[in-house]
């Protein structure tokens, strides 16, 4: 799936570097001709996740270099293999040297270089919110297109009968893990409805939630992507349980698999209106 994302992202930079023209807009003085120039920004920093190692750069990379820009890009130090294997076919296009680089190291090193460089004209960064706010803090001047880790609530209205499939629900949490930005990271449900859709939410959970091998046909839940995100998922449920939430489903690391990065599908309620520091 990812693949045929990356090859329609190329495809639509190529097109639209056809439609890069200049414009003569109508003057406002008399006798002044009035002429818009489209040129190439310059070096753009480009620093990506490890969630979507093939999209995520393509959808500014692509764009960037239609555009005339060249790019030094940072991917995610776990994406390396496959950062390497889409650089090497964008080696493969015969660009003059320098236009495009790939960098590999440690994020808060090279992140922090791109976003500082006094060489760097913009730069496109996309992960959480804490480590956006501390690239801007660094003192980074230039022009910057942030995408960051915010929540993104799911609403349940108490004017219909509950639903959980489809577009509201398991469906909409569970993309990647749960470790997609497209996820929903929280439920708000009207108290009118809220005992019916969790017990409806936790029977999906049970019923359809398949973990195991994410490349196997019937798995529709895989591991999660290292040691580091499945402590912080221990973390989260630990903290939650504290404050007095409910495990209604799932809860705990899976047994039986071949590594401990296996969480299963969890549902939890009854948070109290607070939030760790």
């Amino acid at each position: 799936m990812e693949v045929g994302e990356l090859i329609e992202f190329w495809r639509m930079a190529a097109e639209d570097a056809k439609r890069i023209e200049g414009k003569i807009p109508e003057s406002a003085a008399p006798g002044r001709l009035v002429l818009l120039l489209r040129r190439p920004l310059g070096v753009l920093g480009l620093i990506t996740p490890w969630n979507w190692p093939y999209t995520m750069p393509a959808e500014v990379l692509a764009p960037a270099l239609a555009c005339g820009c060249t790019v030094v890009w940072a991917p995610a130090p776990s994406t390396v293999v496959c950062s390497g294997v889409l650089a090497d076919c964008v080696a493969e296009a015969d660009l003059p040297p320098g236009v495009f680089n790939l960098v590999l190291g440690p994020g808060p090193e090279v992140g922090d270089e791109l976003a500082v460089n006094p060489g760097t004209r913009a730069v496109s960064f996309t992960g959480s919110t804490a480590t956006g706010i501390d690239r801007r803090a660094s003192g980074g001047r230039q022009g910057a297109a942030p995408r960051d880790g915010r929540e993104r609530p799911l609403r349940r209205h108490g004017r219909r009968r509950p639903r959980c499939g489809g577009g509201g629900g398991a469906g909409r949490l569970l993309p990647g893990a749960g470790q997609s930005c497209s996820a929903a990271e929280r439920l708000l449900v009207h108290e009118a409805v809220r005992e019916e859709f969790v017990a409806r939410l936790a029977e999906q959970v049970e019923r359809d939630v398949r973990l195991g091998n994410p490349l196997e046909e019937a798995t529709t839940l895989g591991p999660l992507n290292n040691e580091a995100g499945a402590a912080k998922m221990d973390a989260h449920v630990a903290d939650a349980v504290e404050r007095g939430a409910e495990v209604v489903a799932g809860g705990a690391r899976a047994d039986g698999f071949p590594t401990r990065l296996y969480w299963p599908a969890t549902v939890l309620q009854g948070f109290r209106r607070t939030r760790s520091p």
